[in-house]
């Protein structure tokens, strides 16, 4: 490190939501803020996942599917451009994929799906 501090860009909701585009795609994930224009044609599941979350929050949906920590700590940060400035994501909607998502998961759990009877000596 250089020593200096750089200080974060903060965003509000209504500027993450503004940039919901295939040329313009920001997501914000544990409220960090990326900016994913550019990776767009290269991400491995497609185009559609990204813009399906498009100016939105898609944590839950990132986690599903990214569940190994070098991706985080790899493949984000060049993205990265800062943090929301409300914390508090009370009246923020959620992409729609990541409320499907938590659907699903509220069933498999209902339906007793992350139990196990195995037991561990």
């Amino acid at each position: 490190m250089d020593g200096k501090t750089h200080e974060c860009r903060k965003y509000t909701w209504e500027e993450v939501r503004r940039h919901n585009t295939a040329t313009d795609c920001w997501v914000v994930i544990d409220g960090k803020v990326y900016n994913v224009s550019k990776w767009l044609k290269f991400h491995p599941g497609g185009v559609l996942p990204l813009l399906y979350s498009a100016g939105q929050d898609c944590s839950s949906v990132f986690k599903a599917f990214h569940p190994f920590s070098w991706i985080r700590e790899k493949r984000l940060p060049p993205f990265y451009i800062g943090d929301i400035s409300e914390p508090d994501k009370e009246g923020v909607k959620e992409s729609e994929i990541s409320s499907e998502l938590d659907k699903i998961q509220e069933e498999i759990v209902k339906e007793g799906g992350y139990e196990t009877h195995c037991k561990l000596i």
